[in-house]
């Protein structure tokens, strides 16, 4: 091994599956992150998965793919497998720091750390979803969260994007105070820059591909099609935006098992016409630049990522009032907040809003401050290195979770407007 790289510290990056979501994440960071200088990348990709040698290239990292087809739920062979390769890369590579970026799976970068006596472990997690009854609550809830408990505590942070996950992860797994670090997803804020000429060129573009007069107004969803998830609610708000602006159309993006459900029912509401379902769309920051209103009805707050790519993109709001919206969105400063599950209220805010462009303009705007100070990837990327070099503060009083030294400077923990 070459001199220069031994000044480098070696980092683990375990990933079940290179799906769309970890692809954009993961590159994201590696890019944003001082690999060059500080860090040498290796990503370990479990599961098998197309786009290996692009997310190579784009990365700059180095990727290994298992290849480890994962059958049942339990996985008997795919478990100690993925362990064995995992602490073999550790040793093969020299590695310093394993993050694992598996928060619903069995923390088998952790493991595979840990059997390979790395000096440093890094985990990321979310509030565990537990099925309410039958075997799943029993593996889930029992078997599996009482393993992944163990493995976690041993860990020397645990990644949360969210106080409300921190909250999660400390109850379901018995971890402490002082283990858990808050730092939000990123979004890379420069790749949805505002009314800049390149993105309006694109939002043209699109509107004409999608048959849209450049008269309409265009109204945006994104999430997941599940249930709660407020899809029959911004739907059936569309009855009250049409009887006030015929000019309007709600562009749907996402996919999911109640996507026929809800389509049938925009057809039987006589939407047809003013609701277009686009499915899952890797061009979000096109479709973000030719939208005049972001729309977040979840009753359950899944579209987190998705609120904050609007508001990137200087994007006025309207979205539930719920509590995983709190720490993002404030009423009347950079959003308008509804009731959620109730679609005759949304419709008139939504309505409201489409009329009134000094409002979304102010609203817009700030949400955009709000995004340049609380998570710009680069200030995320910022959070992750002090974590693998091992720079975190103690916890900040009040029990709360702490925050890597790094990862808050220049972010500020939620977008209170000053």
């Amino acid at each position: 091994m070459r001199r220069s790289e031994k000044k480098r510290t070696v980092v683990l990056h375990v990933v079940e599956t290179l799906d769309e979501i970890h692809y954009r994440r993961l590159s994201g960071l590696l890019s944003l992150s001082r690999g060059g200088g500080l860090f040498r990348f290796v990503v370990c990709v479990l599961q098998p998965a197309e786009g290996l040698k692009k997310f190579a290239r784009s990365s700059g990292a180095e990727v290994i793919g298992l290849d480890r087809p994962r059958s049942g739920a339990i996985g008997w062979t795919y478990i100690p497998g993925c362990i064995r390769d995992i602490a073999r890369i550790c040793r093969t590579r020299r590695v310093d720091v394993v993050h694992d970026h598996c928060p619903g799976g069995y923390a088998l970068g952790v493991a595979g750390g840990l059997a390979a006596k790395t000096s440093r472990i890094v985990a990321s997690a979310s509030s565990p979803v537990v099925p309410a009854r039958g075997l799943g609550r029993f593996f889930l809830g029992g078997i599996r969260g009482v393993s992944k408990g163990r493995l976690l505590k041993r860990a020397h942070a645990v990644v949360v994007p969210s106080e409300e996950d921190a909250l999660g992860v400390r109850k379901a797994y018995g971890l402490s105070e002082t283990t858990v670090c808050v730092i939000p997803n990123g979004v890379d804020i420069g790749h949805y820059t505002p009314r800049s000429p390149e993105n309006a060129g694109r939002a043209e573009a699109l509107k004409a591909a999608l048959g849209i007069d450049e008269s309409s107004r265009i109204i945006l969803a994104v999430d997941d099609f599940l249930e709660r998830e407020g899809w029959d609610d911004i739907v059936e708000a569309m009855l009250g935006a049409v009887a006030r602006i015929d000019a309007v159309k709600l562009l749907a993006v996402g996919d999911g098992p109640e996507l026929r459900a809800i389509r049938q029912r925009a057809r039987n509401l006589g939407l047809w016409d003013h609701v277009l379902f686009l499915g899952s769309r890797k061009d979000r920051a096109d479709v973000l630049a030719a939208a005049d209103l972001f729309v977040a009805p979840s009753r359950r707050g899944r579209s987190i990522q998705a609120i904050r790519e609007a508001m990137s993109s200087g994007k006025p709001i309207v979205a539930t009032d719920i509590e995983k919206h709190a720490g993002l969105l404030t009423h009347d400063e950079n959003a308008v907040l509804v009731s959620p599950g109730d679609p005759a209220a949304l419709g008139r805010v939504v309505a409201d809003m489409l009329q009134s462009p000094e409002k979304r303009a102010v609203l817009g705007a700030n949400a955009r401050r709000c995004a340049e100070r609380s998570f710009d990837a680069r200030a995320v990327a910022r959070g992750h290195e002090a974590l693998w070099l091992g720079r975190e503060t103690p916890p900040p009083s009040g029990g709360q979770s702490r925050r890597s030294e790094a990862g808050m400077g220049g972010m500020a923990p939620a977008c209170e407007q000053t």
